[in-house]
């Protein structure tokens, strides 16, 4: 049996790693917004996590193999992810890479400066093929850090999640409030007409907060039905909360960010079904029909305006059809090897056409599906396969999970991440949010929230019913020795734990 004296030093060492997390976490929210790899926020992102990285890598290390081979699946795409960008870093002979669809330039511009052909990689553009293997460390480092972390410590980290998205909403009304030439804005390229948050982009910020929504409502509908006037309480804070982040997506401007807010709204409805109790469920359908008309409340009255004229210019101001033709015709060239990671714009340049020339600045092709078809080609379409695999099986695992009284909170909370991811994948169609730092890390947030943790540790409740259970048979089981005889069921006995106040429970329960 464990020393008191080794169970302190766990329980240190967990809350040691949870604070790390949450320290790496809130950096690469701040600082990890930027739509382009290669700025230096994104350099702070990823140096600050590496300490969480080394410290995942270690506590996964000290895991035993029967309990790491659960989460074989998720660990091997994460391998995969993160091989893929520096497979396309190794040094090629001439006579390989010159024979690679979509060389043939590189090899004329070496033949036209009169340079013998060098050793190259696959990447055409190998700088910005380590910028964007850079960029992965800090939600593969989430994401490992999640898995050796309990289910208690999750529950805080989604709240904690949640209130950073409140605060980028009230952060998007001071810039709204300041102007154009607001300095809460920390990018100078940015949408100087919308709240953005920590963002560059408001299309990024929407899906941001579109992401976090259905966890928030899974809050709201758990505390929703109990009885006790902390749980009334809490669950205005929970509607409070939403009805912010929806009218923090409708200020954003983004047209798909407002529809995705209205698909994250609906999503309330299928946490209904954890209230067992007609009444709890019926006042928690309440709520979510409260929080609906509220948000589009305070919507008409700040952001309606705004929006009209965004819905507007539909068609008008839109170039993805254009980008989306001139990318496919740009990754058919390189497939099915593809450019490399990073590799969007130089691609993209070499097959412009006049006609398809549009003011705006073609960054990113504004479908990620298709640009990663373009950068990795047939790995890519693998790898996205093998992904979505994973995922609906992780979804049908926790969406057909019997749950119990204790379990339930942290069920509606995995369903709420297929969800969030959900949303964050179908926005990857027509944009490019999991671009950024900081919403790769909360996408892997919410991957790991998926995954049973490995080191997950006995409830405080449990841990109670089974040390009284033990000292019930113990005592009875025990006989007590008297003056030399023994008179079986005459143990001492020890005083019994004085009952729980489930008034006094605990907030993330």
């Amino acid at each position: 049996m464990l020393s008191s004296a080794v169970i302190e030093r766990s329980e240190k060492s967990v809350r040691a790693g949870f604070a790390l997390t949450v320290v790496t976490f809130g950096i690469t929210l701040v600082l990890g917004g930027a739509s382009i790899a290669g700025f230096a926020t994104d350099a702070g992102a990823e140096l600050a996590a590496l300490p969480l990285l080394a410290a995942a890598l270690i506590r996964l290390a000290a895991v035993p193999a029967t309990r790491l081979s659960q989460v074989r699946f998720p660990l091997v795409l994460l391998a995969a992810l993160l091989l893929l960008p520096l497979l396309q870093l190794v040094p090629l002979p001439p006579g390989l890479w010159t024979n690679l669809p979509g060389r043939g330039f590189v090899a004329e511009t070496f033949a036209l400066i009169g340079e013998a052909r060098p050793w190259w990689p696959l990447s055409l553009d190998p700088p910005a093929t380590l910028r964007a293997f850079l960029s992965l460390l800090p939600a593969a480092a989430i994401f490992l850090a999640l898995l050796t972390t309990g289910l208690r410590e999750r529950r805080i980290l989604t709240l904690l999640l949640a209130a950073f998205a409140v605060f980028t909403v009230f952060l998007g009304l001071a810039q709204l409030a300041q102007g154009e030439d607001s300095p809460l804005r920390l990018y100078t390229i940015t949408n100087r007409d919308s709240s953005v948050g920590f963002f560059a982009n408001r299309n990024h910020h929407a899906a941001f907060l579109c992401a976090v929504l259905p966890l928030v409502l899974a809050w709201t509908v758990h505390v929703a039905g109990k009885r006790r006037s902390d749980g009334q309480v809490l669950s205005v804070v929970y509607a409070l909360a939403a009805i912010l982040l929806l009218l923090g997506a409708a200020m954003t401007l983004s047209r798909a960010g407002i529809l995705l807010a209205t698909l994250a709204l609906g999503s309330g409805a299928l946490f209904l079904d954890f209230q067992s109790a007609r009444g709890s469920r019926a006042s928690a359908g309440r709520l979510m029909v409260v929080i609906g008309l509220i948000a589009l409340v305070m919507i008409a009255n700040y952001a309606l305006s705004g929006l009209i004229m965004r819905f507007g210019t539909v068609g008008g101001d839109d170039f993805r059809f254009a980008i989306w033709s001139i990318t496919r015709e740009a990754a058919w060239s390189v497939f099915p090897v593809g450019g490399g990671f990073g590799t969007f714009q130089p691609l993209y340049r070499l097959f412009d056409r006049p006609e398809a020339l549009t003011d705006a600045y073609v960054n990113r092709a504004h479908n990620d599906w298709l640009e990663l078809v373009l950068e990795a080609g047939l790995p890519a379409l693998i790898l996205m396969a093998v992904f979505l695999v994973w995922l609906v099986l992780a979804s049908v695992r926790v969406w057909t999970r019997r749950t119990t009284a204790e379990t339930r909170l942290d069920t509606m909370l995995a369903r709420a991440a297929t969800i969030g991811i959900a949303l964050f994948l179908a926005h990857s169609v027509v944009d490019y949010p999991l671009r950024t730092i900081a919403a790769q890390a909360t996408f892997a947030c919410l991957c790991a929230l998926l995954v049973p943790p490995l080191c997950e540790r006995e409830s405080p409740a449990r841990r109670r019913g089974r040390g009284t259970r033990n000292a019930a048979g113990s005592h009875r089981d025990r006989p007590e020795r008297e003056g030399g005889s023994v008179r079986p069921g005459s143990g001492p006995s020890s005083p019994p734990s004085p009952p729980r106040d489930r008034r006094s429970l605990n907030w993330t329960e």
